[in-house]
C-alpha cells in the first residue's frame, strides 16, 4: 500500500464486462458527489474484455477524480477489491459493485455513519428479488457460518460497505491466498454500524456470480475462519470407530447367543454406504484445508496490474 495518505473517501469498483452500465453508473456517482458537496475519488478495478476499459480510459478526460487499475487478465471479483485496496491512499474506502444494484445514491449514509464513529459502515440488502434456489442457498451458508466460524458475519450483507484507514489497512496485512473479505473486515473487532438499502435490478446485463462462484466464495468465507470443520471431522471419525464396535458386538451376540436370522448382505451393504458417505465427508474437509494450505504455500499473487491511468491535470 502507499504511504501517502489523503482525506477522500474512495470508491473501488471491480468491473468485469461492464461496459453497458459505465455511463450511467459515473452519472449517477457525480451527482451524488456534486449534490452532497463530498470529497470523492474513484477507482475502477477492471479485468474486463468487452472494452470496459477503454471507456473508463475515456471518462478519465473527463472526469479529474476518476482512476483505472487496469487488470493483466481475469481475476476473482475478491482479488480485484483486493488491488484497489492495496493501492488505496484514502482516508477511507467504500466498496461497491458496477452493476447499480448497489444504488450510488445511498454513498452519503455511509459517509454519515463513517463520521458517527464507525470504522465499517456494512449494508444489508431489503427488496432485493432473488430466485429460491439463491435464497435457499444464502440461508444454508449463513446457517453453516454462524455454527462454524469463530466470526461474525451479518446476514444478507454483501461486499458493499465503508471501510476505515484502519479496517482496510489491516485486511491489507492479510497475506492469504484466498481472502474472503466479508470475514476479513469484521475478524479485528472494529466498530461497525448497518444500515439498510434497497437493492435495484441489475442496470444492464447478467449477473457475472452462477452457481459454482457462490459456492466457492461460501467455501471460503467457513475453511478461511473457522478450524471447526477439523475438529467436526476428528469427532465424525470416533463416531464412526464407536459405532463400527458396537456393530461387531451386536453381530458376535446375535451369533453366538439366539437363534436369529440377520440379512448380512443388506446389512453390511447399508453399513458400507454409511461410512463411505462420513469418509467422503472427511476426505473433502480436509482437502479444503489442504487446498488453502496449497495456495499460500505457493505464494502466488492474487492479482497482477497491467497499467495504472489516471487524471493528470
Amino acid at each position: 500500500m502507499n504511504i501517502m495518505m489523503t482525506n477522500k473517501i474512495e470508491l473501488i469498483i471491480p468491473t468485469h464486462n461492464e461496459i453497458e452500465t459505465i455511463d450511467e453508473l459515473i452519472e449517477r456517482i457525480d451527482a451524488v458527489k456534486t449534490n452532497n458537496d463530498l470529497s470523492l475519488c474513484l477507482t475502477f478495478v477492471d479485468d474486463s474484455n468487452d472494452g470496459t476499459h477503454s471507456l473508463i480510459e475515456e471518462k478519465i478526460k473527463e472526469y479529474e477524480y476518476i482512476k483505472l487499475i487496469r487488470l493483466v487478465r481475469q481475476f476473482s471479483q475478491a482479488s480485484a477489491i483486493f488491488a484497489g485496496l492495496q493501492e488505496s491512499e484514502a482516508e477511507a474506502v467504500i466498496i461497491m459493485d458496477a452493476d447499480l444494484q448497489d444504488p450510488p445514491e445511498a454513498i452519503p449514509m455511509l459517509i454519515d455513519e463513517y463520521k458517527k464513529g464507525s470504522e465499517i459502515v456494512l449494508v444489508k440488502r431489503e427488496s432485493e428479488k432473488k430466485n429460491l434456489i439463491y435464497v435457499l442457498f444464502s440461508k444454508v451458508f449463513y446457517s453453516i457460518h454462524m455454527l462454524l466460524s469463530d466470526t461474525y458475519v451479518p446476514k444478507n450483507v454483501g461486499e458493499f460497505r465503508l471501510l476505515s484507514r484502519r479496517a482496510y489497512s489491516f485486511v491489507n496485512s492479510l497475506r492469504e491466498s484466498t481472502t474472503f473479505l466479508r470475514g476479513a473486515s469484521m475478524w479485528p473487532g472494529y466498530k461497525y454500524s448497518i444500515i439498510e438499502v434497497n437493492r435495484s435490478e441489475r442496470y444492464s446485463g447478467d449477473t457475472k456470480y452462477n452457481f459454482l462462484r457462490s459456492l466457492s466464495v461460501a467455501l471460503d468465507g467457513i475453511f478461511s475462519f473457522s478450524t471447526k470443520p477439523l475438529r467436526l471431522s476428528g469427532f465424525l471419525a470416533i463416531l464412526m470407530l464407536f459405532l463400527g464396535i458396537i456393530g461387531i458386538i451386536y453381530a458376535l451376540f446375535i451369533r453366538l447367543f439366539t437363534e436369529l436370522y440377520v440379512p448380512g448382505l443388506t446389512l453390511i451393504f447399508i453399513a458400507m454406504l454409511f461410512f463411505t458417505g462420513i469418509q467422503l465427508l472427511i476426505l473433502g474437509i480436509v482437502s479444503e484445508y489442504i487446498l488453502r494450505i496449497s495456495y499460500d504455500v505457493k505464494r502466488r499473487p492474487k492479482y497482477l496490474i497491467d497499467y495504472i491511468k489516471k487524471n493528470r491535470s
